[in-house]
This record gives structure tokens, sequence and C-alpha cells, in this order.
């Protein structure tokens, strides 16, 4: 599927590619975006790379040019579809054609413009890329969804720490109240209370404890460059932006989003009200 059209933000043409793609071998199509970017510094000044499971598992990449009358769909698009013919993945999750509209996109397929970034700003990019640098570390090549929900725990945590002490409470109250507001249709918060009651609360407890109080002696140059950012992404999108921010890269979905923020809400209660 493709459309040629070339989208201008910033005095930039941005290219937005899905590849679906199985979970299993992302580590592999990654480092093959990286290499490609790598290879096309002079034609491309900005590579952005997110992962999720909308209609189906897949990695999306936004591709920047200053060059914005040149047309690089057909080479990106040359380039990825050969790969995947030489490095299919396979899937367990079955398309179900004609059953519904919104039925999965096919494995090893290339999907253009269907997302787009909600900002182009160089604070956004820069914020973006190390955000995603840092995913890549902590992840360890382990791309399950178990491993995603974790990992979001600990950066919306992290995130909050980049707040003053007598304004986090506040922050995280505001937004899970907007983002429950803002998926209210999809009764998501009902569906969180429920899958929570089937997790361990005392293992989230303590994995929060130990995020918040994580020795900074013990922080990798990776975490200690994204907090810095971070600090920044905060103050200038607030809190709720930024965890829509986080969910955005590494594919959390809004129900995913509010139960991270339910469990945070019900740790603070219990730790400060008691």
């Amino acid at each position: 599927m493709t459309d040629s059209t070339i989208h201008i933000f910033q005095n930039k043409a941005w290219y937005f590619l899905s590849i679906y793609y199985s979970r299993d071998k992302w580590p592999e199509l990654i480092s093959q975006i990286e290499q490609f970017c790598n290879d096309r510094q002079e034609q491309f000044s900005d590579c952005l790379i997110s992962l999720s499971e909308e209609r189906g598992e897949h990695i999306r990449m936004a591709l920047s040019s200053l060059d914005c009358i040149g047309d690089y769909q057909p080479e990106i698009t040359a380039f990825f579809r050969s790969y995947l013919k030489v490095n299919p993945s396979f899937s367990i999750q079955p398309v179900l054609y004609g059953k519904t509209i919104w039925c999965n996109y096919p494995n090893n397929t290339l999907v253009w413009n269907r997302f787009r970034l909600w900002d182009h700003t160089d604070r956004y990019i820069r914020l973006h890329q190390d955000t995603f640098q840092l995913v890549l570390k902590l992840l360890e090549n382990d791309h399950s969804s178990d491993n995603i929900f974790s990992l979001g725990i600990y950066l919306f945590t992290k995130g909050l720490s980049c707040i003053d002490d007598n304004e986090r409470m506040d922050a995280l109250s505001r937004a899970l109240c907007e983002i429950s507001n803002e998926f209210a249709p999809f009764n998501y918060s009902n569906t969180a209370k429920e899958l929570m009651n089937k997790l361990d609360l005392r293992e989230v407890d303590e994995a929060i404890e130990l995020y918040l109080n994580e020795d900074e002696n013990s922080y990798s140059s990776e975490l200690i460059n994204w907090l810095d950012k971070s600090k920044a992404g905060v103050k200038f999108y607030g809190y709720r932006y930024f965890c829509s921010l986080i969910c955005q890269i590494i594919g959390l979905t809004g129900l995913r989003q509010i139960m991270i923020l339910e469990l945070m809400d019900m740790w603070y209660n219990r730790t400060y009200n008691e």
C-alpha cells in the first residue's frame, strides 16, 4: 500500500512507513533500519523509530529530509521490500480477511502513512530518539508484551521523578483523569481495574518504589542523557503528554496507559495516606 504524498513540516519532507513484522524479529529489523539511515545521512536528517501493535505487530519509521523537492519513497520501499523478501518473519496472529475492516495487516508488508508525529520540533525529535535508544538498552532484545508493559511502568515512574516532590501527586492525578476522560467511550478504566485485580499489587508497589529510589550511581549514560531531556520535556509538554509520548514510542495502548497510571496512583495513595 503506497501513498506518494510527501508531508512537509518545519521545512522538512517527512516519510512515514509502517513495517509489519513479527515482534520476535524486531531487533534485526531495527538494526537494519538504523543501518539504512546511517548509510544515507546526506539524504535523511532524522530517523524516528517506534514499536506498535496497532492492527498487527510492526515497526514505525519516520524519516525526514531537508530535500523537499525529491521523492525518496520509491528507494525506501524497494530497500525494505527486498529485506522482507529475503528475511521474512512468521506470525501466529491470523489475518481474518473479510471479517472486519479493522483486521490486522498481513505480516511482512509495508504500509505508508498509517501514523503521524504530533510534534516536529527539534525538541521532540531529540527526546524521541534518546527515548528509543534507552528503550533498546532496557529491553535487551526482549520485545514481549509483558516486558514492554514493565518498561512503561519504569519510564512513567522516571518521568514523574523529574517533577518536584510536592507537585508529583497532582501531576499524576491530572494525567490519569485526562487520559481516562479521553478514552471514556471505550470503557478502558473499568477494564483496566479488572485486569489489575489479576496482578500482584505488592510486586508492582515494590517495583515503583525501587524505580523512584534507584541509586543514581548505577545510572547508565543512556539513562542520564534521557533524564536530562525528559526534565525539559515534562516541563514543556506536561506529564500527561509526556506519558502519551512514551506510549507512542514503545507501543502501549490507551488501556495499558491507563493501567500504569492507575497502578502508580494507587501506590501513591497507599504510600502517602497511610
